[in-house]
């Protein structure tokens, strides 16, 4: 079976999309779920400073023939994050099909574990990058944030959360 994806998706930068990511976060690991964050924000991964996670290299592991990442474990969460390839306070310019290839590894190309869910925090916009992303992936749930007082009505869940 397939993890179920839920996107945090917005056409702009700064409208709370991480903040949902993380109220998410926490919501269903309090439910008890197995939950992975991707943070594929390259213009502000900001999801390792929200769960206090310090600056760790990407690990890496050889598997049938081909390297894959390792998600990092971090209190009871798995979590890949853009920051991790960076150096500290390096700016990130990734764009077109470099990005879209980034974040197509880190969905495919990452050994997440066990998981009940995956979120996957998207840099803002709508692009090719989010784009691709959403036709390439099953997603469980979709959340577009376009202003930050219009919260209601935006979230369409195809899930049952139930534990």
């Amino acid at each position: 079976m397939r993890v179920p994806r839920l996107v945090i998706a917005g056409s702009t930068s700064g409208v709370g999309k991480t903040s949902i990511t993380s109220t998410f976060i926490y919501g269903l690991k309090k439910r008890g779920f197995k939950v992975g964050i991707l943070d594929a924000d390259v213009y502000g991964p900001n999801i390792p400073n929200i769960v206090g996670l310090s600056k760790q290299d990407v690990l890496t592991k050889e598997e049938n023939g081909k390297v894959k990442f390792i998600a990092l474990d971090h209190e009871d969460l798995k979590i890949m994050s853009v920051a991790m390839l960076a150096k500290s306070n390096q700016s990130l310019a990734w764009r077109g099909p470099i990005l879209t290839r980034l974040l197509n590894q880190f969905l495919y190309q990452v050994d997440w574990g066990e998981l009940d869910f995956l979120l996957i925090d998207l840099p803002p916009g709508t692009g090719d990058t989010q784009i691709t992303l959403l036709q390439d992936s099953p997603i469980a749930v979709s959340y577009t944030h376009l202003r930050a007082h219009e919260t209601r009505g935006n979230l369409v869940c195809r899930h049952r959360l139930e534990k």
